[in-house]
């Protein structure tokens, strides 16, 4: 017997192009040091849980340069916040690739 889903997905949904803005950006709490010595811009890979909007994972692609500041890149990003797809599963995930300019912040 196949295993049974508790949700389907709508077929009109799948393979659909959206545009979120940030909610909540991204507030990066650099020092002035930290910056000079920072390779800007820095990419990030972002898991969003679609129906809220909240991100529930952030991965360095292309690195600061240096740990400490990628690690408060992460934090900052994953206290942000993007606009929710309305009419979707609470359970479905997006991911998505932003480049953040982090010495000329949103």
């Amino acid at each position: 017997m196949p295993p049974v889903l508790d949700y389907k997905i709508d077929a009109k949904l799948l393979n659909k192009n959206y545009q979120v803005n940030w909610l909540i950006p991204p507030k990066f709490n650099f020092t002035a040091t930290e910056l000079k010595a920072a390779k800007s811009p820095v990419k990030v890979k972002m898991t969003v849980i679609a129906s809220s909007g909240m991100i529930a994972k952030v991965e360095i692609l292309k690195s600061t340069g240096l740990k400490v500041l990628d690690a408060k890149v992460i934090d900052a990003v994953m206290q942000a916040k993007l606009e929710s797809i309305v009419l979707v599963d609470r359970n479905i995930t997006y991911s998505l690739i932003h480049v953040l300019e982090i010495n000329n912040p949103l």
